[in-house]
């Protein structure tokens, strides 16, 4: 899998041009603008938004702004805002941003917008809007936006905004922003924005 960005080198025949994010900026230090071994934007054991041995905003064979096993919006062998097999927005048999019996947008007994004894709108050694060996909104080795072979917002051989064989903005066999047999915006037998329990 070739990663599209131009920040490696002039010479670079495994990596398209990044210039095109960077309408503004001119020549190869504006180009490439890397993360590896630098003090803003990193991760895995380091400081904020940091790629593991990558280039800018990728991570280990991924796309744009991945994290392995790393911090922000990731679930533990996951895909983006979804958890184990579940549709987008939802978690392991659970409602819109909530996590493992638990309320909207929270994480197994754990606090608003945090996850299994981590910081805040983090999963499980996880990183930034990525899935274990992924890349922004990608899964597992995919195209940006993709999910395990899938095409833009497809998750697991479904379409866009699909999750597990179900329609657009559906989770498991449900309708349109519902989670998990219920109604619009409605979490595991609840009611509207309302958590479980």
């Amino acid at each position: 899998m070739k990663t599209r960005l131009g920040c490696l080198s002039h010479k670079s025949d495994s990596y398209g041009d990044f210039s095109e994010f960077l309408p503004h900026a001119e020549g190869t230090a504006a180009r490439c603008l890397k993360l590896y071994n630098i003090v803003l934007f990193r991760l895995y054991n380091i400081g904020l938004i940091r790629l593991y041995n990558i280039g800018l905003f990728i991570l280990y064979n991924i796309g744009l702004i991945r994290l392995y096993n790393i911090g922000l919006f990731r679930l533990y062998n996951i895909g983006l805002f979804i958890l184990y097999n579940i549709g987008l927005f939802i978690l392991y048999n659970i409602g819109l941003f909530r996590l493992y019996n638990i309320g909207l947008i929270r994480l197994y007994n754990i606090g608003l917008f945090i996850l299994y004894n981590i910081g805040l709108f983090i999963l499980y050694n996880i990183g930034l809007f990525i899935l274990y060996n992924i890349g922004l909104f990608r899964l597992y080795n995919i195209g940006l936006f993709r999910h395990y072979n899938i095409g833009l917002f497809r998750l697991y051989n479904i379409g866009l905004f699909r999750h597990y064989n179900i329609g657009l903005f559906r989770l498991y066999n449900i309708g349109l922003f519902r989670l998990y047999n219920i109604g619009l915006f409605r979490l595991y037998n609840i009611g509207l924005f309302r958590l479980y329990y």
